[in-house]
């Protein structure tokens, strides 16, 4: 499988990761999958603009039933 660090890159996440040979891990859904499992109820986000901006974090976290606070 591959893992890309790389937050902002990961807008283009559904373009490339359907095309890949190898399974990838969505940074943002792992966040979201482990703070569901530790009981947060909402994370606060910081980063770059590009990231803040986007709907990665808020997609990820709301298909775990949490809140994105930016």
């Amino acid at each position: 499988f591959l893992i890309c660090p790389d937050n902002t890159i990961h807008q283009a996440f559904e373009y490339v990761a359907p095309r890949s040979p190898l399974p990838w891990l969505h940074i943002a859904r792992e966040v979201a999958a482990q703070a569901r499992a530790r009981g947060f109820r909402r994370l606060a986000l910081t980063g770059t603009r590009w990231l803040v901006d986007s709907d990665v974090y808020p997609a990820a976290l709301a298909a775990q039933g949490l809140e994105c606070v930016k």
